[in-house]
């Protein structure tokens, strides 16, 4: 998302995250509660690059699962 800074990512993200989660997936068996851990990175600094906000990102996603899923956390 070019040109976004840490409010709107963040923001994007929770709004991706609540949609998924207020929409049950249809099986056979009936409706599955869906939920999205979200990792968010931004590029902050001139010489970190995408690489750089990717392993970020990554790091936070793992964050969000070990927290108790279904929530959005921001890198460091």
């Amino acid at each position: 998302m070019p040109e976004t800074d840490d409010a709107g990512a963040r923001s994007a993200a929770e709004r991706l995250r609540a949609a998924v989660s207020g929409s049950p997936y249809a099986v056979s068996a009936g409706p599955l509660p869906l939920s999205v851990s979200v990792g968010v990175a931004t590029v902050r600094q001139p010489g970190h690059g995408p690489r750089d906000a990717l392993q970020r990102a990554d790091r936070a996603l793992y964050a969000a699962k070990e927290g108790g899923r279904d929530r959005v956390v921001m890198a460091a």
